[in-house]
């Protein structure tokens, strides 16, 4: 029976994906788009192949921010996705995301993934958020569970009411959101995710988790910084990704 399951959700999923399979459209390999009166960055593999189901990961910007400047801030994560990676860019509307049930920026995220999967042969999303972004894509968690394979958040949080693979980074001396917000958000997702009370030593990306979870892992990243994104973290991330 399990393996059953283990076999529909397999396919369901990737079928669910797959509309923009075979595609034989070539994009650029950056491009800035509007949609219905809002605008996201789009970044293509250069040999991106729509043959085969790949990765959508959609990076939200903090407080204040713009599009290209969170592709400065986090773009580094592209170096370490594969050729099946496709990444998304989206602007806010009002300097800051909106975290209410069904918000102009949930649905949002809801044409983001319509367009992706037209588009692109798209089997897995993943989401990241910096600062603001990173509350937001908390709350995005607990909204569209459904849609989002794996996230991580940095240099922000809460909102942990949902069992999702989570990997959060969190300068120890950060001014602008308290390192104890992300720590109350790790412990929460490590309740949620059925994870053990211990926890390992760093891995070698001077990360920990916990000795075992029932349901995903569940990462913590500290380090000796302020409120910013670390990009030694971005291999970290990738390897939760593609492990989901």
């Amino acid at each position: 029976m399990r393996l059953l399951a283990a076999i529909c959700f397999f396919m369901c999923s990737v079928s669910a994906y797959a509309s923009g399979c075979g595609s034989e459209v070539k994009y650029p390999h950056v491009s800035s788009l509007l949609m219905q009166g809002r605008s996201f960055l789009q970044v293509v593999p250069y040999n991106y192949d729509a043959s085969s189901p790949g990765r959508l990961i959609i990076q939200y910007h903090g407080y204040g921010m713009s599009k290209e400047w969170m592709r400065d801030l986090a773009g580094d994560l592209e170096n370490q996705a594969d050729n099946q990676t496709i990444f998304f860019y989206p602007q806010s509307q009002y300097q800051q995301w909106q975290q209410t049930e069904n918000s102009p920026d949930i649905v949002f995220f809801d044409q983001l993934l319509a367009y992706a999967k037209d588009r692109f042969c798209i089997g897995k999303i993943d989401v990241t958020g910096y600062s603001n972004g990173a509350f937001f894509v908390n709350y995005l968690a607990t909204q569209r569970r459904q849609s989002i394979s794996a996230m991580a958040s940095v240099a922000g949080g809460l909102s942990t009411f949902t069992q999702i693979p989570f990997i959060g980074i969190h300068g120890r001396n950060d001014q602008t959101v308290p390192y104890s917000v992300g720590d109350m958000t790790r412990y929460n997702y490590a309740s949620n995710n059925g994870c053990s009370e211990a926890w390992l030593p760093p891995d070698l990306y001077g990360c920990i988790r916990p000795q075992s979870c029932r349901a995903f892992d569940t990462v913590w990243c500290s380090w000796e910084g302020n409120h910013d994104w670390p990009k030694r973290f971005n291999s970290a991330i990738w390897d939760l990704f593609k492990h989901y």
